[in-house]
């Protein structure tokens, strides 16, 4: 135990090592011997980390990759399917304007007119859609 005079200067760890050193020196182990698989015990644990670090670090990358490359898969179907809905808009109003034309061709009435005219109307509005 420590007298008052030393209780200013106490350490606890200082003093729990001196009680370790007494209890090896008694039960005849020597505490280099321990020290010495202390540390050692210590680097298989420190050991994996580093390759472990690694390949978590590795992982990560991979996995960032491939996410960035579903995105972007992503991005060109998303662009693929609006292209395809629009040409398939343009060629609907193409076979409309066609189409009215062709009645136009008979003998014009007031009712085809208004027919076309819609008809034209439409084929406006779906390019303002579009656009």
């Amino acid at each position: 135990m420590p007298t008052p005079r030393d209780t200013k200067n106490f350490d606890p760890s200082s003093h729990d090592r001196v009680e370790a050193k007494k209890s090896y020196q008694e039960a005849g182990r020597s505490p280099s011997i321990h020290r010495q698989t202390h540390t050692h015990s210590h680097s298989l644990k420190r050991a994996p980390l580093a390759p472990y670090s690694s390949f978590v670090f590795m992982y990560t990358i991979i996995i960032v990759i491939i996410i960035i490359i579903i995105i972007i898969i992503i991005i060109i179907i998303i662009i693929i399917i609006i292209t395809i809905i629009i040409i398939i808009i343009i060629i609907i109003i193409i076979i409309i304007i066609i189409h009215e034309g062709r009645q136009m061709a008979q003998p014009r009435t007031a009712d085809r007119l208004t027919k076309l005219n819609d008809a034209k109307l439409c084929a406006a509005r779906l390019l303002n859609l579009i656009i």
